[in-house]
């Protein structure tokens, strides 16, 4: 589990969590969450949405998925972040008009 807290303007990047499904639960703040759709084919366009999660939400995600969370508010958040199995790789990603790149892939106990 990780307790995180967000200055206003910081955020993740978009990124992945490899082969853990995860929750967050926001304590203090709001927290924003832009999740990438994936694309019906390989290499294809995708789409994003963004949604806002207040003090009290609680955010489910499972395998596969890619987002960015960002207190994008004026004042600091707090969240609580839980993986299972144990988190051990993320990728990160730009996303270039509608196409994701891979800038990075780090591993726990080697880059974090």
């Amino acid at each position: 589990m990780w307790l995180i807290s967000w200055l206003p303007g910081q955020n993740t990047g978009l990124h992945d969590h490899g082969e853990a499904l995860g929750a967050f639960i926001v304590i203090e703040g709001t927290l924003s969450e832009a999740t990438v759709q994936p694309a019906s084919q390989v290499g294809g366009p995708v789409r994003t949405a963004r949604r806002a999660f207040a003090a009290g939400s609680v955010r489910g995600f499972g395998y596969e998925h890619i987002h960015d969370v960002a207190n994008l508010g004026t004042v600091p958040a707090i969240s609580l972040h839980a993986y299972a199995p144990e988190l051990t790789a993320m990728t990160q990603y730009v996303l270039e008009g509608q196409r994701l790149r891979v800038v990075s892939s780090d591993r726990a106990g080697v880059d974090w």
